[in-house]
């Protein structure tokens, strides 16, 4: 998140508001600071929080009390407790619009966005991204430095949700409007939006992964990788490095039928691919508690690993873990990819009744999900099963 609004309040006009509390002034000096110097840490965010949260009730001017907020918000982000980080987002963002603070609103919004992406609800972090476009275009110079470095970081946001959805004109449209507003920011300034272009980058991976263009899928997600693996490990990164190995056995699955292809081929990609398995899985170990989705990954890129592999062992026991687990959670996502494994486990078996059920389940788990997109991979597999006897009737699916 950007947060460059709230990392440079205007104290001089907080300090003529009523209840300004020199006490908080001091505290969110504090906070905010580790916030900035912690470079987005998810445990800094943490931190700030529990400094400001004993003075919450105390008397404070109201713009000291959106920051305390917005402090409370992120930090509740971070820990996972996406309930209660909304409960304080909105309380942020009607002080916002009480405020007439458009920048703080601009930004809340990005924040509500990351609040959705993160539970895999594209659908509504593409709204929300929509909505502060929304706000960016009212401002008085909507092509000032500032304004231009959230309006891309807004678009680049959407264009991953667009391409997950599976809503690709829209996407298209994403990417049209990104490289209009990176065109308008001074190239001084383009050190600033490396994450909004590693977003675009991020985006372009996964449509032509979903295209079966896995070698330019695997191109852009490898420049997006360099950008999320700095300067901090974020749960990003993590997610980022999972789709790089994922793109990676795509390919290796997808040369299995070229009979030119060759297992030296396939073991210099096996290699790639363990490295950043490796990179996810510490990352992932780094967060740990601040990120569950980010352990049903790296557990499910772990699984298919081992098995191209062709590794011993039970592996269906951690991925029903995964699978229960995010039903719990009800992240439809991760359901369905954890069912693609089990597919893939019994299909390795030999069990290609099993194989399919897990197939058809996983296809309706991404239907029901907003990543429908993701419903292009569960098809491939259910194709070949759909032939024979097998399954009958799957037409229409």
């Amino acid at each position: 998140m950007s947060l460059s609004y709230w990392r440079h309040p205007d104290k001089a006009k907080w300090r003529e508001e009523y209840g300004f509390s020199d006490e908080l002034d001091k505290v969110l000096d504090a906070a905010f600071a580790h916030i900035s110097n912690g470079r987005g840490v998810p445990t800094t965010h943490v931190d700030a929080a529990n400094m400001v949260h004993p003075f919450i009730k105390r008397r404070m001017s109201a713009h000291q009390r959106m920051h305390a907020y917005l402090a409370l918000t992120t930090g509740n982000c971070a820990a996972e407790r996406y309930m209660v980080a909304s409960y304080w987002l909105d309380r942020t963002a009607r002080l916002a619009f009480h405020l007439r603070e458009l920048d703080p609103l601009v930004e809340l919004l990005l924040v509500r966005a990351d609040i959705n992406r993160q539970s895999s609800n594209v659908v509504f972090a593409s709204e929300d991204t929509q909505m502060s476009l929304d706000l960016l275009n009212q401002t008085a110079d909507p092509h000032a430095p500032l304004v231009a470095r959230q309006r891309l970081q807004a678009l680049s946001q959407q264009a991953i949700y667009q391409a997950y959805a599976g809503r690709y004109e829209d996407l298209e449209r994403a990417f049209e409007d990104s490289y209009a507003a990176m065109a308008r920011i001074p190239s001084a300034d383009l050190a600033h939006v490396q994450k909004s272009i590693a977003n675009l980058n991020w985006a372009h991976a996964v449509y032509y992964r979903l295209a079966r263009e896995p070698l330019k899928a695997l191109s852009y997600a490898l420049e997006a990788g360099l950008v999320y693996q700095r300067p901090a490990i974020s749960n990003t990164a993590v997610r980022m490095q999972c789709l790089i190995v994922e793109i990676i056995f795509d390919w290796i699955e997808e040369r299995a039928a070229d009979t030119s292809a060759t297992d030296a081929d396939n073991a210099v990609f096996m290699k790639l691919a363990a490295q950043h398995l490796r990179a996810a899985e510490k990352a992932a170990r780094t967060l740990k508690d601040h990120d569950t989705p980010g352990q049903w990954v790296t557990t499910l890129a772990r699984s298919r690993y081992q098995r191209l592999k062709h590794s011993a062992g039970d592996r269906t026991s951690a991925l029903y873990d995964v699978l229960n687990a995010a039903r719990e959670m009800g992240d439809e996502v991760v359901v369905g990819q954890a069912l693609m494994e089990l597919g893939a486990e019994s299909q390795l078996k030999g069990d290609k009744s099993a194989a399919y059920a897990a197939y058809r389940g996983a296809f309706a788990a991404f239907g029901e999900s907003q990543a429908k997109a993701l419903q292009n991979v569960a098809k491939r597999k259910l194709e070949p099963l759909s032939v024979g006897s097998v399954v009958q009737g799957t037409d229409g699916d």
